[in-house]
């Protein structure tokens, strides 16, 4: 789940990819607790979550958002404590404006 003081922040974020000329890549993350595969799984489900609220909450085109999952391949913090898993536990967004180029006859 999204924590709700992220809310805000997605729906500005929303009306911004509601250009057609955005699109965005989601990339979920997981903290080193639990094993690699079960990692994996939960940091793309992170990636879809961010990427439900965009889409059901706030009418973005889902053609336009990709989401990824990392797992625990990209680590911000590699220490065992609560602090670093909590900072490794996280969803990162890339966004890319497509320039349209227009035709000359």
């Amino acid at each position: 789940d999204v924590a709700p003081h992220y809310f805000a922040d997605l729906e500005a974020f929303a009306e911004y990819l509601k250009n057609d000329d955005v699109t965005a890549k989601i990339s979920g993350h997981a903290s080193s607790l639990g094993n690699e595969t079960y990692n994996q799984t939960l940091s793309v489900k992170r990636a879809e979550a961010v990427k439900a609220i965009l889409v059901d909450s706030h009418g973005v085109n889902a053609a336009n958002i990709l989401v990824a999952g990392k797992g625990e391949s990209e680590l911000v913090n590699q220490d065992n404590t609560e602090e670093a898993h909590k900072v490794n536990r996280r969803a990162v967004v890339v966004v890319k404006l497509v320039e349209q180029v227009k035709k000359t006859k």
